[in-house]
């Protein structure tokens, strides 16, 4: 009797893990249906939830990513869909790319890229994700921001006094910290030297973030904006 139970015992298990593998395989096959066209590879990215997080300057910028890559795919690969790419292409690629940029583009680059393939890995039917292997390079000190020293800005300064324009556009870098394209964005309606201040939606964070921030009008800002405004009103 006992041997009976455990000859059952043993079908039954053989049985459940049978129709786990079965499972199993018919889940491998939908993931081998799964495919993406490079071709489609831009659109899908800018139609999906991680482009509506970062504003339109970097859009374009991952955006110009993927036609490099693409490009580069089309001319030297047969490739025609993502799981078709290879990590042997992506290292050819990666390396041809090297040697056109820093390290710090290289490294934003490739970065992209490990986050590009993980968001399309159900929708494509992609097994691995090629990119996760290759290493960040090395960057120098050299290639760190810093600060400007006082002389160099007073250098900048006085190499653009000829152009109030551009004066006006580095002084509002200095003395407010604001982005050079928030600063070439600024309107006359939101500079308000009554109350000594300028209203700004930042570019970076205008898609999270609607409302104005105020920020003070220094007192050798507000002597270049007023001299602006004369000029302005005499013209």
């Amino acid at each position: 009797y006992t041997w009976r139970v455990q000859v059952k015992q043993c079908r039954i298990c053989m049985d459940i893990t049978a129709r786990g593998k079965k499972v199993k395989s018919a889940g491998d096959l939908a993931q081998e249906r799964r495919s993406m066209k490079l071709s489609d590879l831009q659109a899908a990215y800018e139609k999906s939830l991680c482009a509506k997080d970062v504003t339109s300057g970097t859009l374009r910028i991952y955006s110009s990513y993927i036609t490099s890559l693409t490009k580069w795919l089309a001319a030297n690969t047969k490739c025609k869909t993502l799981k078709d790419v290879k990590q042997s292409d992506a290292k050819l690629y990666l390396l041809e790319t090297c040697r056109k940029i820093s390290a710090d583009n290289y490294n934003i680059r490739l970065v992209f890229f490990k986050k590009l393939w993980s968001l399309f890995r159900e929708e494509a039917g992609l097994s691995e994700n090629i990119w996760l292997d290759f290493k960040k390079l090395k960057t120098s000190k050299a290639s760190c921001r810093r600060p400007f020293s006082k002389d160099e800005l007073l250098k900048i300064l006085e190499a653009a006094r000829s152009d109030p324009s551009l004066v006006l556009m580095i002084a509002l870098g200095i003395y407010t910290g604001m982005r050079m394209g928030d600063c070439a964005q600024l309107q006359w309606k939101d500079v308000d030297l009554g109350k000594g201040v300028l209203s700004v939606v930042p570019e970076k964070t205008k898609r999270h973030m609607s409302c104005p921030i105020e920020i003070p009008v220094h007192s050798s800002l507000r002597k270049i904006l007023e001299a602006w405004l004369l000029d302005k009103d005499s013209n």
